[in-house]
């Protein structure tokens, strides 16, 4: 029976040393301090196991101090195990665990700096903007500019021009004068200084 105790206790402990192994990532650093001495002790504990089962079998002699102090080591292990048990149950129940390791998240954590650094810097702007006027007085026509002074030594091409007019009551709108929709016409529209209607000429 004695034999058979410690089979069941070295198998324990290899399945404990897997279990670390396999959980190590998820585990807290507190929780990674208490499985190793955990394992450490109840490894301690089967090896004890095996001297005093050596022992009563007549392989090995204990004599002396050795005799007195392996009964009061089995004990001392024992207590610590038990204090390491409850402290892991606590930890376990009442602090929250480490995420599993997300292998696309450590992909771009390593790689994303090194791959940003091989982008192109974006280019200054060849024009430099202005506007004539950032203030309108509400129902009135105001003729706004808009100015791109070229201050490089090279020919600019404009390949595509946009301009976007909001309509809204947000301090970001430029039309709101309660309508919802401001119609744009051609600059020769009889319509274009009245209110409701805009127009754009280059």
């Amino acid at each position: 029976m004695r034999i058979l105790n410690i089979i069941l206790s070295i198998g324990l402990v290899i399945a404990m040393l897997f279990s670390l192994a396999n959980n190590w990532s998820s585990l807290s650093d507190t929780g990674k301090v208490l499985s190793v001495l955990n394992a450490l002790v109840r490894g301690l504990t089967v090896l004890l196991d095996i001297v005093e089962f050596a022992a009563e079998a007549g392989v090995i002699a204990v004599t002396g101090t050795m005799s007195i102090a392996l009964p009061i080591l089995g004990a001392v292990l024992a207590v610590v195990g038990i204090v390491l048990m409850l402290v892991q149950l606590f930890i376990n129940l009442f602090v929250a665990r480490q995420p599993p390791p997300d292998p696309i998240q450590d992909f771009i954590d390593d790689f994303r700096y090194a791959l940003i650094k091989t982008f192109d810097r974006v280019p200054k702007p060849q024009l430099i903007y202005s506007i004539s006027s950032t203030s309108v007085t509400a129902n009135s026509v105001a003729v706004l500019t808009i100015e791109g002074l070229n201050e490089t030594n090279s020919d600019v091409t404009l390949s595509r021009t946009t301009i976007t007019l909001y309509s809204g009551d947000d301090d970001v709108c430029l039309f709101g004068h309660g309508a919802d929709y401001i119609e744009l016409v051609r600059d020769n529209d009889s319509h274009y200084t009245e209110t409701g209607y805009t127009y754009i000429t280059p």
